[in-house]
């Protein structure tokens, strides 16, 4: 049912002839383009604003018009809404069941209030808003805008629509994914969410943008989001179509939904077809990091990533015990088994360990940085590395229960992209209720 708006001091304040409104809105110095769809001209519809030579491009018919409006800093600008343009400023082709599908901030439709709801009029506000409530009232008014337009009460201003349920209709922007995340998700066997996509999507934006790295590949040799949406996408390497992992042991590791992989304790690992000697391209012999993100809080003697070459005094050895039964965090990093440890009271929270010279290693807890490492380094272990357990020579051993969401190699990194990397990490974790991090 439409309910027109009643409200007699509005309507003599508001209210006036078909042309004369239209002449108003024209007029306005907030209107960046008025369009009459009934002024659409081979294939375009001219702006209205007086003093415009612009115009949309349009395509299809009356009931699935598409539009393109002018590709210009003005309108990429005026776009707030990221209806006519993507996150990432290209070009969209809006159609017009979007445009009466939505209520939008500074693209505001005229269109009709029973099906088949056909647009009149499309009207883009410039990077100023209107904020005057005379002038706001008046375009809800004019325009018959829902009375669930703003979201923020039910207006007396504008008219009820049978496209509309009791609450206004949000637009989502459409996600413009990584190169590495279309790689990632191409060929899973279950897709993921649109969700999911956008939020670890955001994760390697924002590891990239803040490193300042063209390509993830650029610093990563491998980067798991072992606390996936599916057990498949948790296994995948998200840098490269390669070092996709395995499940192995008599009980294998139990995988929860955006939490991540946990082992038995006894003989369940992750294999994760890594060798850092024969395989590592960013992470070397003097520049390599491993980090990993703990869910689980203990103190055990077990270790939690990790390999080396055997349990010879000069076998090299590249694992992380993130906390012991005497609460310290235990890091190798390219070096034979003599103990390299600090202080850790829990074990919740990402944890890395970060070689950047023959003779630096780092340890970071949570982006608290430990005491330097000078052990001289050697080759990288010339094993899988291995989750959940350590792989000595081929055999795994000192098996971990713990549960555990992010685990990546990569060059050696600085305390800035230490930072960089484990808020966006946290902020991800977040995103899907799961973090750990205070």
């Amino acid at each position: 049912m439409i309910r027109p708006v009643v409200h007699s001091v509005a309507r003599s304040v508001l209210g006036g002839s078909s042309s004369s409104w239209k002449s108003y809105w024209k007029s306005q110095s907030e209107v960046l383009f008025f369009g009459e769809i009934s002024k659409i001209t081979d294939g375009k519809l001219y702006n209205q604003k007086i003093g415009s030579t612009d115009y949309f491009t349009v395509g299809g018919s009356a009931g699935s018009y598409t539009f393109q409006c002018p590709n210009t800093t003005q309108y990429i600008t005026a776009d707030t809404d990221f209806i006519w343009f993507k996150t990432d400023t290209t070009q969209r082709t809006t159609t017009e069941a979007e445009l009466i599908g939505y209520d939008f901030t500074r693209t505001i439709v005229k269109y009709g209030s029973v099906s088949p709801n056909s647009i009149e009029t499309i009207m883009i506000l410039s990077s100023t808003l209107i904020t005057n409530s005379v002038k706001e009232n008046k375009m809800r008014d004019n325009f018959k805008l829902s009375i669930w337009w703003d979201g923020i009460a039910c207006s007396d201003y504008g008219m009820t629509k049978d496209n509309r349920s009791a609450e206004r209709s949000v637009w989502t922007p459409e996600t413009i994914l990584e190169p590495e995340i279309l790689a990632y998700i191409s060929g899973l066997t279950t897709p993921l969410s649109d969700t999911q996509k956008t939020n670890i999507n955001n994760l390697v934006k924002t590891i990239k943008t803040g490193m300042s790295l063209t390509n993830l590949s650029d610093a990563f040799d491998t980067f798991h989001d072992i606390g996936g949406e599916t057990l498949e996408s948790s296994l995948k390497n998200i840098v490269k179509d390669a070092h996709h992992w395995t499940l192995e042991g008599a009980t294998l590791p139990i995988h929860t939904q955006y939490e991540g992989i946990a082992g038995d304790g006894i003989s369940g690992y992750v294999d994760e077809h890594y060798n850092p000697n024969t395989e590592g391209v960013r992470f070397t012999q003097n520049s390599g990091a491993i980090g990993i993100y703990s869910r689980t809080e203990s103190a055990v003697a077990k270790v939690d990533t990790g390999v080396r070459d055997g349990t010879g005094a000069n076998d090299s050895n590249l694992s992380l015990i993130i906390r012991n039964t005497v609460d310290t965090f235990v890091f190798k990093v390219n070096h034979v088994l003599v103990t390299n440890q600090i202080a850790s009271t829990s074990s919740l929270g990402l944890f890395i360990a970060s070689r950047t010279a023959h003779n630096i290693t780092k340890p970071y807890i949570n982006k608290v940085v430990g005491t330097t490492s000078a052990y001289e380094s050697t080759a990288p272990p010339s094993y899988n590395s291995y989750i959940c357990a350590r792989n000595t020579a081929n055999t795994a051993d000192t098996f971990s229960a713990r549960q555990y969401s992010i685990k990546f190699h990569s060059r050696g990194l600085t305390q800035a992209e230490v930072n960089i990397i484990t808020d966006a990490i946290e902020t991800y974790m977040d995103a899907k209720g799961k973090g750990v991090i205070a």
